[in-house]
């Protein structure tokens, strides 16, 4: 598991996690083109509580991975509400990404 953050101090409350897992976690995926291929979207909102003292919004991403006997690469974008109008357009950015990710092979 991978986990991105902008650097301290940019404002922007956003992050990234991608990791690798067998099988799609959970319920409420869409189909999506990924890398190419078939994949999955989900987004969601997340209610403030606990830890999290604002909303914000989920947006995840998962693709089988070639070759990889049932694996899932799964990317997970989160962004606080207090990021509008800022986190519509990194949500978009973050579809766009997915939406050109491919793989490489050395």
């Amino acid at each position: 598991m991978d986990v991105y953050r902008p650097a301290a101090g940019s404002g922007v409350p956003a992050a990234l996690v991608v990791g690798l897992g067998d099988g799609v976690p959970g319920t409420g995926w869409e189909a999506a083109e990924v890398a190419g291929g078939p994949g999955v979207r989900r987004e969601r909102p997340v209610p403030a509580g606990g830890r999290l003292p604002v909303s914000g919004r989920e947006v995840a991403y998962a693709v089988k991975v070639p070759g990889g006997r049932g694996r899932w690469c799964v990317a997970v974008f989160s962004v606080l509400d207090v990021a509008e109008p800022l986190g519509a357009t990194l949500v978009e950015w973050f579809d766009t990404v997915m939406e050109t990710f491919g793989w490489t092979y050395d």
